[in-house]
């Protein structure tokens, strides 16, 4: 009698080990495969099918790491107590329910929180050859229309240092400094080659920030009560211009969004503004197109200074994208005002950090408009030597 009561006892505490076992070895790879995208994606928090696909696959593979594990152990359980064992088939059914409850939530949050790829992305994607082919730009592709259409875009880079007519914005000396333009590269877009370089480039023509907005727009309580409520009005309109002189009017922003230290805990006030200012300037549609395409563009522009690209695919690369926002937007300022709006979309900063960055950026687009870089010919009174002449409506129709 003593000795079955033991082999109870004993058998009870395997019992509570295998249970305990068991819930681990259901969440834990399921947690590791949900923070495992968190990193990838930056903390962003909108996922794009293929980690879906990551996640679920780690899920489903945690169904069958688990039957093997409880084999093994409910095995060894039996050797240890020396009698049968006495679980009966259904013993762990309450766990298996939690575990299918958490994979059903799961998927269904991770859906909703999917990006669906940009529907016109397609139009401007190129074909690159397995090896850099073309040469290098000669003076009289840096002289055209459509290069200086370009250069007039990125020019927003180097505007401050009076290198807006350079390559990518930057004033590199000749030869080209290539540790710095590699080290950019590498640090702020994780390009090593010219693999890389193709890969980020379609990467975020297909996805992108203006990807990230969409779903950001669907899935955010907060966009749809501000936007719905004062689309079209003109306290909202206010909050898109800048405030002369030069200012950017964070503060009306501020207020407008009803901001205080409560919000900040609560979201990224300043992710907030930016997601409305640009469905405001643009629509959900484009979005933040002009920001994503400027990027990409000055991209393409590093991509040639490093000898990744010649200068045939860098112009090649960036036709298109110049092509769609000379379609898509009614000016170089509306560009660059676009780009303004993604840096708060994007930003990750507290909303003090946040609102200097932000605020730098419309004072250089205000100091740009009141020196008259936006118009087609060099005024008197530029502030720098160098001037990007170009009309906006110029014909980009030149292919490579």
């Amino acid at each position: 009698m003593q000795m079955s009561s033991d082999h109870n006892i004993h058998e009870t505490g395997y019992s509570r080990k295998i249970r305990v076992l068991s819930v681990l070895v259901y969440l834990l790879p399921m947690i590791a495969a949900v923070i495992a995208v968190l990193i990838e994606h930056g903390k962003q928090y909108i996922y794009s099918t293929y980690s879906i696909l990551y996640v679920l696959g780690a899920m489903l593979g945690a169904f069958g790491i688990r039957a093997f594990l409880l084999r093994r152990i409910r095995a060894h359980v039996r050797r240890k107590t020396f009698e049968p064992s006495k679980h009966k088939a259904h013993s762990f059914h309450i766990w298996e329910k939690l575990a299918c409850i958490l994979l059903v939530i799961s998927v269904f949050c991770l859906f909703w929180f999917q990006m669906a790829p940009n529907p016109d992305y397609r139009d401007v994607l190129v074909s690159y050859s397995s090896g850099k082919s073309g040469g290098d730009l000669s003076a009289e592709t840096l002289d055209s229309p459509e290069m200086k259409w370009i250069l007039k875009v990125t020019g927003f880079y180097g505007y401050q240092t009076g290198t807006a007519d350079q390559i990518a914005g930057v004033d590199f000396s000749y030869p080209v400094n290539l540790p710095d333009v590699e080290n950019w590269l590498k640090i702020y877009w994780g390009i090593h080659d010219r693999e890389d370089a193709i890969a980020v480039i379609h990467s975020m023509q297909e996805y992108g920030h203006r990807a990230r907005l969409r779903a950001y727009t669907r899935v955010n309580p907060w966009f749809s009560a501000y936007y719905h409520k004062h689309h079209g009005s003109d306290a909202l309109q206010a909050t898109l211009d800048i405030k002369d002189p030069g200012l950017y009017d964070m503060d009306k922003k501020s207020y407008y969004f009803a901001y205080s230290r409560t919000h900040e805990m609560l979201f990224n006030v300043v992710k907030l503004q930016g997601a409305l200012s640009a469905v405001e300037q643009s629509g959900l549609r484009k979005g933040l197109m002009a920001y994503d395409y400027m990027r990409l563009m000055r991209v393409a522009q590093m991509c040639y200074l490093a000898g990744y690209f010649s200068g045939d695919e860098m112009l090649k690369t960036c036709l298109p994208m110049a092509r769609t926002l000379q379609e898509n937007y009614d000016s170089f300022e509306e560009i660059h005002m676009n780009y303004l709006y993604g840096e708060e979309f994007r930003s990750q900063r507290r909303f003090s950090e946040a609102s200097r960055h932000v605020g730098e950026l419309g004072r250089q687009i205000s100091d740009m408009k009141f020196y008259g870089y936006y118009e087609d010919t060099k005024p008197a009174d530029y502030p720098f030597d160098d001037f990007v002449a170009v009309d906006y409506d110029v014909n980009l129709t030149a292919e490579q």
